[in-house]
Formats: structure tokens, sequence, C-alpha cells
């Protein structure tokens, strides 16, 4: 990940990116650009933050008591943990970009492009396949090093294809991501192969756990057409950053109720058994009676 930073200030130094408000064109298409909705998700995002929060400190507490059930630390407070830094990083990207958007936009040719959310993407990435392959899918930090660090490759050549003069250059850059895409897509996938031959066909939640992969993997590819469309002057600008901030808004949201359902369900299985196993006891005692 270090590296990936290191050769993204390169690159910033390399291509030294315009400002968008140096730019006529640009400045124009940014200054009619509504900025309303990133304070609206920023207020969500904090009430999710603020939850999560609640709900990491409520695990951390139950997790040293006695008699509480014995989740796995890695369920109990890693997941919280990183839905809570994931939140909070999004929340604070959310409210720059309603103070000050036309700060963090650069272009090559007149559209804008929001640097920002691309700084924000290198960060909360890789926060998400952790918290999937980790998290939901029982992954070791060894397996999912591969696919975080190839995204995160992928997501700065894609920021640089967008600034880089020179069109062959470009579509290489274009190409290199979408490539790179397919390599970390199938790793992700491969984690859910693992999960499911690895785990009993009975064990609670299997279906919410590869959910959380199969889910990130359809967002990114629903990036991608969006970086596609945007490319082409399908869709403009406007529409195009909107459309990533409320896919991004969507999936936090839903990742945040899964790993809720698995940790209500979990809880619940293991109360169940213990309910078992006293009502076994009860009833050998009883016999002896």
């Amino acid at each position: 990940a270090a590296a990936v930073v290191v050769g993204a200030v390169i690159g910033w130094h390399l291509f030294a990116p315009r400002p968008c408000m140096e730019v006529p064109q640009c400045r124009l298409i940014a200054n009619s650009m509504p900025q309303q909705y990133h304070g609206h998700l920023a207020i969500g995002l904090g009430s999710l933050l603020a939850r999560e929060v609640s709900a990491l400190a409520a695990t951390y507490s139950e997790s040293g008591s006695k008699g509480s059930p014995s989740m796995s630390t890695k369920d109990a407070c890693l997941a919280p943990l990183l839905l809570s830094l994931i939140l909070f990083v999004l929340t604070v990207f959310q409210t720059i970009m309603t103070v000050s958007e036309s700060t963090w936009l650069h272009t090559l040719d007149g559209r804008p492009v929001q640097t920002l959310r691309f700084a924000e993407w290198l960060i909360t990435v890789p926060l998400l396949l952790v918290l999937s392959g980790c998290c939901a899918l029982r992954r070791s930090l060894r397996d999912v090093a591969t696919p975080v660090i190839v995204t995160e490759v992928y997501i700065v050549l894609s920021w640089v294809a967008l600034l880089v003069d020179g069109l062959v250059l470009r579509w290489a850059l274009i190409a290199s991501t979408f490539i790179l895409y397919g390599c970390a897509s199938a790793g992700m996938l491969g984690w859910v192969v693992d999960f499911l031959k690895s785990s009993p066909s009975d064990a609670p939640c299997r279906g919410l756990r590869i959910s959380s992969s199969i889910m990130l993997v359809v967002l990114f590819a629903m990036y991608g057409v969006i970086y596609l469309l945007a490319i082409f002057n399908i869709i403009d600008a406007h529409l195009e950053q909107s459309s990533y901030a409320v896919f991004g808004f969507g999936c936090k949201v839903v990742m945040s109720m899964i790993f809720t359902a698995i940790r209500v369900i979990e809880n619940q299985h293991e109360l169940n058994g213990l309910l078992f196993k006293i009502s076994g006891v009860s009833t050998a005692f009883m016999s002896l009676l």
C-alpha cells in the first residue's frame, strides 16, 4: 500500500494535473454542479458512523463479560472497527466536498476529475476488501493482500488515465485498469470458493458472508461502467459524480446491514446451542431423580 501511495505521489508530480478552475470550460461545468447532496450524504454517513461506533463499543464491552456468546474476535470487534473507519473517512470526504468541491477538481480536456474521490478510494476500498475477505470469509491477510494491492494499483491508473495527455498512453492505462480489475475480482471470487469449500453446508450466514464479496465485485463493475460512460461523454460530469456517490453510499449501507445480520444470527445460533446444552443437562438430571 505504501508503494502505491508513493507511486501516486510520483505520478502527481510527473503529470502535474491542471486545476479545474484554471480552465474556463471546466470552471463553468464545476460551478453548475450542485453540492447539496454531499451534505445530505455526510449526514447519512455520520448517522451510520454513530451506529457502528455504538455497536463497536457494545461488542467490545460484551466480549469481556464471561456470560456473553463467544463470537470470534474478527466478527466481534474487527468488523465494526473497519466499518467505523470506512464511514469516518467517507463522512470527512463528503464534508470536504460540501465545503470546497472545486478545490479538488482537476482536468485535462475541460471535464472535471474529482481527484479527492480517488484518494478516498485508495483508503476505503482496501478496508472494504479486508472487511469482506478477513471478517466475512475468514481468509488470512496473506490471501487478501494480492487483490488489495492490485486494486490499489488500478485505482491509481484509472485516475492517471483521466489526466494524462496522449491517446495511446491514455487507452493503454484504461485497458490496464480493466485487466487488473479482472485479476482482483478473480481473487475475490477465489475467496468465496475457498470459503464454501472450507465451511460446513449448514453453517449459519454462509449466504450473507459470500454476498459481501460478490457485492463488491458488482459494485466495482458498476464503477467501471460509469467510468467508461464518462470517458465517452455519454453522461455529464454531475451524473458521473452523483452516481459514484450514490453507489458508494448504498454499498456502505448494505455492508453495514450484512454484518449486523451476521452478528445477530450468530448470536442467536450460539444462544440456541447453549439452551440446547442446558436442556440436555436438565433432562439428564431429571432422569436421575
